[in-house]
Parts: C-alpha cells; structure tokens; sequence
C-alpha cells in the first residue's frame, strides 16, 4: 500500500521534530484503515479448522450494517495491525478493502506524535 497524507505528514513532522529537538523518532505504532466495500462470506473450511460464518452470522452483520445506516452512518469501517497478514487477509476475504495507513512516532524523552 503506498503512504497516504496521514502517514506522509506523521513521517514529516517527525523529522522536523527531531531537526529542532534532536530528539530520536522511532515507529510507535502503525494501523491499516479498512472500509467495507462488498460483504463476501467465507467459503466453508475442512472440519477441525476454522469456525465458519453461519446463516445467523451473516443475518447479525446484515442488521448491524443496516442499523449503522439507519443511524446515519455512510461507511463501515476497521482498523487492523499491518503486521498480520493473516487478520489483514481474512478482511480482504469478507470484503473490506484497504483504505489508509497511521504511523505515530515516540521521542526519546517521552511523547508521542500520531497522524
């Protein structure tokens, strides 16, 4: 996935930062964002594998989504660990698909500086 403003700036000010301070950035934290475009359910897994997504899921996350629009929401959406490519998957099975990436920085002496 390529940087997005967020990250770009959070990168940026982390290195104007350091430029003033000389106080060393280091990667704090880093989030993907994921919006769901289409539900996909899952395909069926072999007995003893994983638990697959039943009539009565799929009902739930149909009225949720619906309840969340009813409310007034435009999009559903998620934030996951980049660093697992396995949850990252399973989402992009379902439907959701990548939208952004964060980056927060913490400085020796203490703070963090997220975006």
């Amino acid at each position: 996935m390529r940087p997005d403003g967020w990250s770009f700036t959070a990168t940026a000010f982390a290195g104007a930062w350091q430029r003033r301070t000389d106080a060393e950035p280091a990667v704090d934290w880093r989030v993907r964002l994921h919006r769901l475009g289409t539900l996909t359910l899952p395909r069926s897994h072999p007995e003893g594998r994983a638990r697959v997504l039943g009539a009565r899921d799929h009902e739930d996350l149909v009225r949720w989504c619906g309840e969340f629009l009813d409310a007034g929401a435009t999009d559903v959406v998620l934030f996951t660990d980049p660093g697992n490519p396995a949850g990252n998957a399973l989402y992009r099975r379902l439907g959701y698909v990548p939208i952004a990436e964060f980056t927060g920085y913490a400085f020796a002496g203490g703070g963090t500086v997220g975006g």
